[in-house]
């Protein structure tokens, strides 16, 4: 990992522990020597000195939050041994994460303990989710596999164990 403190002119390496979970997937500058990190195990850290010293900010990786929630309810996620994909945080800091085999998402914000795994509502895999215009607070999109694309309502509640209702949209062709 490098840091740069004069707009990219020179660049510093910034040590990254070996004992890490998963790699380092997307590293989101907050302010001057601030930043916050998340691999792909979903570990999520913040650093406010210039990355000399990171702060988890979820207690355990996905993996382990899935295993210790064995009727989770959500298919696919039980004895979760992989990755996830498709990181994307927003604005305020809340974060979509997709499993590597895309039959279930999962969720954080600032202030809670773990991901909240989620299941998807329809048999097609999810291939990619994000923010609508990278905000939380104006919904979510999530396209699956065959073509399929759908979007939430405003305001999504993140707290809220129960799923989200995503709106598919037609899309026509040809």
């Amino acid at each position: 990992m490098l840091h740069t403190k004069d707009g990219g002119k020179s660049w510093l390496r910034v040590p990254v522990s070996p004992k890490l979970p998963g790699e380092p997937i997307s590293i989101t500058a907050l302010g001057p020597d601030s930043a916050e990190m998340t691999t792909s195990s979903g570990a999520v850290y913040i650093t406010d000195n210039g990355g000399r010293n990171w702060k988890a900010q979820v207690k355990e990786t996905i993996d382990s939050t899935l295993n210790r929630t064995i009727s989770s309810g959500v298919s696919g996620a039980s004895y979760f041994t992989g990755s996830i994909i498709g990181v994307i945080r927003d604005l305020t800091g809340k974060y979509l994460a997709i499993s590597s085999r895309g039959n279930f998402f999962l969720t954080w914000q600032p202030g809670q303990e773990f991901w909240i795994p989620r299941a998807r509502e329809t048999s097609r895999r999810i291939q990619g989710m994000g923010f609508i215009q990278g905000d939380s607070k104006k919904g979510i999109w999530m396209s699956t596999r065959g073509g399929g694309l759908g979007f939430t309502e405003s305001n999504v509640d993140f707290d809220s164990v129960n799923g989200f209702e995503f709106t598919n949209s037609p899309i026509k062709t040809g």
